[in-house]
């Protein structure tokens, strides 16, 4: 049998839609987001507020976005490399994309031909340009473009007999997959990141004292899936469980579970991962039969047991008006750049690039540089450089652990191979890097550099 919540009634009369910013300067700034920011979505307020890290107590947001009236905003998702904030419109059926600077609405998405259906869930895949939604009514994952607009049909649409009701979602960069909890089939599902139309999934996590499962954070820098769990019809109750990404079949318990009367968990919706602290951040919409407070609360990444929160926003200055989703944003970039030491040489002379990874907005963590240096058939590569003690070179394989990197602090490594006097063929070659934002797992990759090589 499908579960369906049906949420209170609105509260809110006015008609028209508006949008309102508040200190969007603040919101802006790179001072802000190096800072860090929570930006929390409220389900019966139409609204995106969004507070300073660390916030505690009883606070005014920082920034306020106005969402249409009874859109129900229900998740969130911040594109950092766009400056957008993604928002699942849960009773309009669209998806709006906003600056997430200024509070501008730039898009929307929506429609018959979208398949957006009672929208629950939303992800952002940076890397690939794509927009992740669960749709609940639909039992449905949709992708769509980053840029789409209107009423436009998705690129793919996953359906699944394990899809009952389908709620927070999360996109897996690195293992090229999707996981979603469902809170119909009090389960954590993953998919191909690829699949399209009606398939089952790769793993089903079920047991382990899930009940009506909601949002869902990945943490690949730990392997593990966080997962808030609403217990919707147990009065002042719910849970944040987490699993090791791989764990599939029925369970008998989680890794660890925060639970109890001391947590101030009510019916939390979202779990969101805070990496520069090392913290998770909690959205608890008491959506059940208690009455216990609409809150943001923040506990130790790895807290299990009874714990009090270490943080909480809560009270009436707060405006929380359940809310069902909380993001974290870090202002953090890692920019690679591979320059040639000259971009034409005669065969038999050296080819040379310079690599250098910077940081930038903020604290940069656990920076991997990765590069397939290019073989050209014969090329064997020599490492040098400032920094090269952080690296391994192994063939044309080279990898450097660069670890954390201070705002604006780079590392800096030389290759250098010479070529045969009777090449003649272009040498090209890009360097990539995985790093955490603070808020994120993310990818960069540096411009293609060319080298020609001239006939001797």
């Amino acid at each position: 049998m499908r579960c369906s919540f049906e949420f209170p009634s609105k509260s809110r009369t006015a008609l028209v839609a508006l949008t309102l910013m508040i200190s969007a300067a603040a919101a802006g700034s790179a001072w802000a987001q190096e800072s860090g920011q929570v930006f929390v979505a409220n389900y019966l307020g139409d609204a995106v507020t969004m507070w300073p890290l660390p916030t505690t107590g009883d606070k005014a947001p920082s920034f306020t976005i106005l969402e249409s009236i009874g859109a129900s905003p229900h998740q969130i998702a911040v594109n950092h490399r766009a400056g957008e904030l993604i928002v699942a419109n849960n009773v309009l059926y669209t998806v709006s994309v906003f600056d997430r600077a200024t509070g501008t609405l730039k898009r929307t998405i929506g429609g018959p031909s979208t398949g957006i259906t009672r929208p629950t869930g939303v992800a952002i895949d940076e890397t690939r340009a794509e927009i992740y939604v669960a749709n609940d009514w639909g039992h449905s994952i949709t992708v769509y473009d980053e840029l789409a607009n209107g009423d436009t049909a998705p690129k793919r649409a996953i359906t699944s007999w394990a899809l009952i009701a389908p709620a927070g979602l999360a996109v897996d960069i690195v293992n090229d997959e999707i996981i979603v909890a469902d809170y119909g089939d009090n389960s954590i599902l993953t998919f191909a990141r690829t699949a399209n139309g009606f398939v089952d999934p790769q793993r089903r996590i079920r047991g382990a004292g899930l009940s009506l499962p909601q949002g869902i954070a990945l943490d690949l820098t730990h392997n593990e899936i966080l997962v808030a769990e609403s217990s919707f019809f147990t009065p002042n109750a719910g849970s944040v469980l987490a699993f090791n990404r791989t764990d599939d079949g029925v369970l008998a318990a989680p890794l660890r579970k925060i639970e109890g009367s001391a947590t101030k968990l009510c019916n939390p919706f979202s779990v969101a991962i805070d990496y520069l602290k090392d913290q998770i951040v909690v959205a608890s919409a008491n959506f059940g039969l208690g009455s216990c407070t609409h809150a943001v609360t923040t506990y130790s990444r790895t807290a299990t047991g009874n714990v009090a929160p270490v943080r909480m926003i809560a009270g009436g200055a707060t405006t929380l008006n359940y809310p069902t989703s909380a993001a974290i944003l870090y202002g953090a970039t890692l920019s690679i750049t591979n320059k040639p030491s000259s971009g034409n040489v005669t065969g038999g002379s050296p080819v040379i690039y310079n690599i250098t990874a910077t940081a930038g907005g903020g604290t940069v963590l656990n920076a991997n540089l990765a590069d397939t240096l290019p073989t050209a058939g014969v090329l064997t590569w020599g490492l040098s450089g400032t920094d090269a003690g952080a690296c391994t070179l192994v063939g044309n394989q080279l990898n450097c652990a660069f670890g954390n990197l201070l705002k604006g602090q780079s590392k800096s490594i030389k290759v250098t191979a010479t070529t045969l006097q009777s090449s003649c063929a272009p040498i090209s070659n890009q360097a990539t890097a995985s790093y955490n934002s603070g808020d994120a797992f993310r990818l960069a990759s540096s411009p293609i550099a060319t080298v020609n090589v001239k006939c001797k």
